[in-house]
Order: structure tokens, then C-alpha cells, then sequence
């Protein structure tokens, strides 16, 4: 036991450290220590707890793609519900930080707020069960807010218990600063960590990550690399080929985009994700219009609206091909239908659509008006 573990239990034993507990959901819970001091100036354990917990789930439950689904269960089966990935039961193949991100294991954090000298200190113990269990120090800054502190430290917690989770955060933060060097070097140190075992479908998760902040840098030819390196990983990982899809239309290379989709429309995954095999068809969709196959587009639009009626982005492009067409009215109404099922971009920030919108020309081939509210 080190200095400052020691000093928190002595403090916690004599009262040196106000102490409290509180009870999150089903797999979070929070208690914590706070130096006098600190806490006579507000700053008590039930507001440490409760700023702790909130930031820490908030990241922790941040929408995915592959937030596990329900899995029905026989009717003699009285166990726990099941739940499983996009594609079949990932979670055997996944890291447990990806299972933690996902609510798939509990989580007790017991947190000490430290002053000593003048300068504190934030010490998180992290119990994951399973012997999974970390410390996580986070010294002030000079001039540091607490605020500020428990904010860096929740992210600091996070990244030791599901560095995905915190990737994916991170990813949506570059989105609006347009900072991807946290990003790019938090996944990079983490691929290094991976590379000493068979952790291949994370690998192919944070790779995918990298290739949708090449994207967000306007480096399509980066990006298809990494979609490209995400797949030797995991062959299987349709949403990386979706991605690389997109690049591929982004580039003008509409034949490669026509003919990998249409290998992908038979993928497990994307036939068990409504939400993939809608956007699979939409844009084989778009492919097809840029060849001038406008009737064979038409069909792909409305039957990737029919694959998924929350999928506001196939109801968009169709309503533009219809628009296009002189169909007014009928655009109008394909709008209507799909705002009335809408759901939010940034509920799927893996896929390139949340963060950007293709044009039927190769002359302005992609922007970005959903950069702006997509990961809110």
C-alpha cells in the first residue's frame, strides 16, 4: 500500500475525511472521502458521490451501435437476461472494458478527495469484480477548480475501466473541437496493450474509431486505410466495411463501393442490425443514383426506409432523388414520414452517416451539416 492509499484509510479510521455512500443504478455505485476542509467549503461527500457518478455514467452509457440487444429466453430459462452484440454473442470475444461500457459488469468506485499542503488530490479505487480492480490518482493542477478535478478524473476512471468507452467519448469531443490528439494517441497507446493478445474485435472497434477521425480530418485516403487494417482484424466487422464504403464513395470509387456493399448485404452482422443492413442498402442507393440509375436508386431508398423506419437518413435521400425527379409532393410527404420516425445521428457514432451527409455528385461528394448536433 502506498503513501496516499495509507494516509485515505488512516483519515477514513480517525475523521480526518468526511465519509458517505451512495447507491447508483444496478452497476454503479459510489461512496467517497473528502478532506475537511474541503468539505465545510461545500464540497461533501454526497456532492463528490453524486458529481462522480453522474459523469462517470453519463460516459459510460453514451449511445453505441453496439450497446447489447435483449435476448429472448425460453420459458424454463430463470437465469439473468441475456443480452448480445450486433452479429452474435461479441461479448465472448470482446475486452472487459467493452463489457463495462455496456453496463455488463457492476462497478463500485470508492473516491478520497485529499489536501495535503495546500494541493489535492483525487484517489479513485476502482472494483469491477473479477479481480478487476484499479487506483486511479489524479493530481490538481495548479489553479485547478474541483470541478474540474472530479471531470478529469471521471474521464481518468473511464479510461481504466472501458478505454473504448472512452475513445468513443473522445471521439465525439474532436468532432466539435476539432483536438484529435488526445484521440489519436489514448487509442494508439491502447492498440499497443492489445497487440500482446487476441483481442482482435476491440482492435477492430478503436481502428474503426481511428478511421471515422480521419474522416472528421478530411483525410479520406487515411481513413480507408484504417477501415481497411480494422477489417484484417476482424473480417466480420460490417461496420468498418460500411465505413470504408462511404470512403469509397467519398474518393469516387463508386464500383469498388457497389460491389463491397453488395458482398455485405449476406453479413450475419448486418442481417441482425436492422439499422446496418438499412444503411448498407442506402448506400448502395446512392452508388446507383451517381451512376444515373435513378429507378434502381428509388428502389434502394424505399427499401432501405422499409429495413428501418427510424432510419431518417433513408427517408432523406429518397425524398432528394424523389425531389430531383419533379416529385414535389411526394418528397415532401417521404420527408414528412421520415422525421416522424426520427431518431438522432449521433445515437450510431460508429457510422461515417452520423457525421456526414454524401451528395449525389461526385462534384461536392460529402459535408458536414451534422457535425454541428450529431454526438450531442
Amino acid at each position: 500500500m502506498d503513501v496516499s492509499t495509507l494516509l485515505l484509510v488512516l483519515g477514513l479510521v480517525f475523521g480526518v475525511y468526511a465519509y458517505d455512500r451512495v447507491q447508483g443504478d444496478d452497476t454503479l455505485s459510489v461512496s467517497a472521502s473528502v478532506a475537511r476542509p474541503l468539505a465545510e467549503s461545500g464540497y461533501t461527500p454526497a456532492v463528490i458521490e453524486q458529481i462522480l457518478e453522474r459523469r462517470v455514467a453519463g460516459v459510460l452509457a453514451q449511445p453505441s451501435l453496439f450497446a447489447p440487444r435483449p435476448v429472448e429466453q425460453s420459458g424454463g430459462d430463470s437465469g439473468p437476461p441475456r443480452t448480445q452484440l450486433p452479429g452474435g454473442d461479441w461479448l465472448d470475444r470482446l475486452d472487459f472494458g467493452v463489457q463495462t461500457l455496456f453496463g455488463q459488469q457492476p462497478v463500485h468506485l470508492t473516491a478520497g478527495l485529499v489536501q495535503d499542503a495546500g494541493r489535492m488530490r483525487l484517489l479513485v479505487f476502482v472494483d469491477a469484480g473479477d479481480e478487476v480492480r484499479h487506483t486511479v490518482k489524479v493530481p490538481a493542477e495548479p489553479g485547478e477548480t474541483v470541478d474540474r478535478l472530479l471531470e478529469r478524473g471521471a474521464l481518468a476512471v473511464v479510461r481504466r475501466l472501458s478505454p473504448y468507452g472512452w475513445a468513443l467519448f473522445q471521439l465525439r469531443l474532436a468532432a466539435h473541437s476539432s483536438d484529435f490528439e488526445p484521440l489519436e494517441t489514448g487509442i494508439g497507446d491502447r492498440l499497443q496493450v492489445l497487440a500482446r493478445g487476441p483481442h482482435w474485435a476491440e482492435q477492430a472497434m478503436l481502428l474503426n474509431l481511428l478511421g471515422l477521425a480521419a474522416l472528421l480530418q478530411d483525410d479520406a485516403d487515411g481513413a480507408a486505410d484504417r477501415f481497411g487494417r480494422a477489417l484484417a482484424h476482424e473480417v466480420e466487422f460490417a461496420v468498418a466495411g460500411i465505413n470504408l464504403a462511404f470512403t469509397d464513395l467519398v474518393r469516387g470509387r463508386t464500383e469498388p463501393a457497389i460491389a463491397r456493399l453488395s458482398d455485405m448485404v449476406g453479413s450475419r452482422m448486418v442481417w441482425n442490425t436492422p439499422r446496418l443492413l438499412s444503411t448498407v442498402t442506402l448506400l448502395r442507393g446512392l452508388a446507383h443514383w451517381r451512376r444515373g440509375e435513378t429507378r434502381v436508386a428509388d428502389n434502394l431508398f424505399a427499401e432501405a426506409a422499409e429495413q428501418d423506419r427510424s432510419n431518417t437518413q433513408a427517408f432523406e435521400y429518397w425524398s432528394r432523388l424523389q425531389a430531383a425527379d419533379g416529385q414535389t409532393e411526394v418528397a415532401k410527404q417521404t420527408l414528412r414520414t421520415g422525421y416522424r420516425n426520427m431518431t438522432e445521428a449521433g445515437a450510431h457514432p460508429e457510422l461515417a452517416l452520423a457525421y456526414f451527409t454524401l451528395d449525389a455528385t461526385a462534384t461536392t461528394p460529402w459535408h458536414r451539416p451534422r457535425s454541428e448536433h450529431a454526438m450531442d
